[in-house]
């Protein structure tokens, strides 16, 4: 990988100096792809396998797309989206997170730490430009749903 704060002249090198570009923030989580339309969400790994529901996150995801469907398909002429975001907590490690959320681990501290999930959303899989991705994704923020 490189690093282009320690190597400037790499801008140029890979044919992005003097152009705006967009950085946006990891976070140390998995990957996740929510897949969310008029009769609700689904959450799936990147390989687009079905993963683990975790209700306070779908329902969220489900009750903000409600909330704006009519506005959002009369706008855009979508009707399904696909949000792609990762799990994030606070409260463990990578490894720990990794292991509960491919387990499903329903111990006191397995299922405390679900509590504390986050959905990070970062993009929506739509043939649209930067900023109109961006207002569609700002429609689903909420205390589980984070927008960076």
């Amino acid at each position: 990988m490189m690093n282009l704060k320690s190597n400037p002249k790499n801008l140029k090198e890979i044919g992005i100096e003097g152009k705006s570009i967009i950085v946006q923030r990891k976070k140390d989580g998995n990957r996740c792809l929510i897949e969310v339309d008029e009769f609700g969400a689904t959450m799936f790994t990147r390989k687009g396998d079905k993963m683990i529901q975790y209700p306070h996150i779908i329902d969220s995801v489900s009750e903000s797309f409600l909330k704006v469907f009519a506005y959002i398909n009369k706008k855009y002429g979508v009707t399904k989206y696909v949000l792609d975001g990762e799990l994030f907590t606070n409260a463990c490690s990578f490894n720990k997170l990794n292991g509960l959320l491919k387990k499903g681990n329903k111990t006191p501290e397995g299922l405390a730490l679900i509590k504390t999930l986050k959905y990070h959303c970062y993009d929506v899989m739509i043939d649209a430009g930067y900023e109109t991705r961006m207002k569609i994704i700002n429609y689903f923020k909420s205390p589980s749903v984070h927008i960076e």
